[in-house]
């Protein structure tokens, strides 16, 4: 990673919205005068370790807000450089103002993740962490959360800096005994064979973590699958608790999935209004139940709801297989349980649990409901002591790594020239090195990483 030319840049580090404090925060070789421009009586060389209570003035003098300062003085701040921090009153208006007069006074306005970056360039943090801290901003769940933790705080990274080195001292070993074969005596091909044997085991055991990992990464999803006219979008208006989804008689009404975020006790998830499933009628109702469909691919729950009033549909066992295991939930339950369903129920669910009789209209069942499917997302997310991968990115470097150790043990065994053996090793430290982004990566691949940052972040 290159730092390249450095301006000095500047945004609101605090979450927008009526709040006790908003901070703006100014990173770069100008952030001190800056700072001095919008505060003029701060001293021209800052205290280490105070804060600073101020006037904030615009460019006639006038005051703006009156609050704190904290200036860091590079290499010792977040990002290596100069900081100055302006901590005044919350509210939009406000920051806004603040953020408004420190751009006039000649810093630039941040990229999403900028600051981080820098921070990475600097070395306060390597690349790992640094989307860590991104994945805690977004943490849905207290499982989200501990995860996100463990990776800003570097426990992945250390464990991938042991790997990477372990590989490291095998592949110098062997380009030893490659280059110099009079000096390095006898050749231990099985101790070499063991050795690289356990190090593919253990980066692919840390690639399995992503099964579990996953399902942290990003907001947990449950979709709401039915035939139309089922009573899911009544149902998805119930849960969220406002009337997001349009509820009409006429089949296909919701053409698009609906989304709404919800809590379901201390996590977040997303519900998915889909839209009815059956032989679509236009091109626009086939393309929104593609969408659903794809959606509850990807699902942590799915609900599927019938109407328990009406007979079942004729391929409900198809329904019952095509996505097993999910949560059975006939509506309507105020209208009353058709005979039909009676006899379904007791013949052919019993192995799927009790389905739910739920009323939007009533209320009936819905808080039943929601303690399941609270049950059903808990039980999915990691443990208190998961420490695996939880980023899509990490993971695809790690098996990228498995990959190429278990091509160079196929090259040892193979009898394959040490070369081919040593270009699988060389392949597996890359992959892991780029996780961390210790090697040069192009500013496209960073500033798709960096970009899904909080803009003060």
């Amino acid at each position: 990673m290159s730092a390249g030319a450095r301006d000095t840049i500047a945004a609101i580090a605090t979450a927008t919205g009526p709040a006790g404090v908003a901070i703006v925060r100014i990173s770069g070789p100008e952030a001190h005068r800056i700072a001095r421009i919008v505060c003029p009586d701060l001293p021209e060389v800052p205290r280490a370790r105070y804060l600073y209570h101020r006037d904030f003035v615009d460019g006639e003098g006038q005051i703006l807000d009156r609050g704190l300062v904290a200036l860091f003085r590079a290499p010792h701040s977040m990002t290596g450089e100069d900081v100055a921090e302006l901590h005044g009153h919350g509210g939009r208006l406000a920051a806004t103002a603040l953020l408004r007069r420190v751009l006039e006074a000649g810093a630039r306005l941040a990229r999403p993740g900028e600051f981080s970056r820098r921070a990475v360039e600097a070395g306060k943090m390597d690349l790992a962490q640094a989307e860590g801290i991104a994945a805690m901003v977004a943490a849905g769940s207290e499982a989200a959360l501990r995860a996100a933790r463990a990776v800003m705080g570097g426990t992945l990274s250390r464990r991938l800096e042991t790997l990477s080195g372990e590989i490291e001292a095998l592949l110098a070993e062997w380009e030893a005994c490659r280059d110099f074969p009079d000096e390095t005596g006898e050749v231990d091909e099985a101790g070499w064979a063991r050795r690289l044997e356990r190090l593919t085991e253990a980066v692919a055991a840390l690639a399995e973590t992503w099964k579990v990992g996953r399902r942290v990464a990003g907001v947990p999803r449950i979709v709401l699958l039915g035939p139309p006219n089922a009573g899911k979008s009544s149902l998805f208006n119930a849960l969220v608790g406002w009337e997001k989804a349009i509820v009409d008689a006429a089949p296909g009404t919701t053409r698009d999935p609906v989304e709404a975020r919800l809590f379901l006790g201390e996590v977040e998830v997303e519900l998915v209004d889909g839209a009815g499933l059956r032989e679509a009628a236009g091109p626009v109702e086939r393309q929104g139940i593609a969408r659903t469909e794809e959606a509850a691919t990807g699902a942590m729950a799915v609900v599927l709801v019938f109407d328990g009033h009406a007979a079942p549909p004729a391929d409900w066992r198809h329904w019952r297989e095509r996505y097993a295991p999910a949560l059975w939930v006939l509506g309507k339950a105020d209208l009353g349980l058709s005979e039909a369903w009676a006899a379904a129920l007791a013949q052919r669910l019993p192995e799927r649990g009790e389905a739910l009789r739920v009323s939007a209209r009533t209320g009936r069942g819905v808080e039943a409901l929601r303690a399941r499917l609270r049950e059903a997302v808990e039980a999915a997310l990691p443990d208190a002591g998961f420490t695996g991968l939880c980023l899509e990115r990490h993971y695809d470097g790690v098996r990228a790594a498995a990959e190429a150790l278990a091509a160079a043990g196929e090259a040892l065994a193979g009898g394959a020239a040490l070369d081919a053996a040593c270009e699988g090793l060389r392949e597996a430290r890359g992959a892991l090195d780029e996780v961390l982004g210790r090697t040069l990566l192009p500013d496209e691949t960073l500033d798709r990483i960096f970009a899904r940052f909080c803009i003060g972040k």
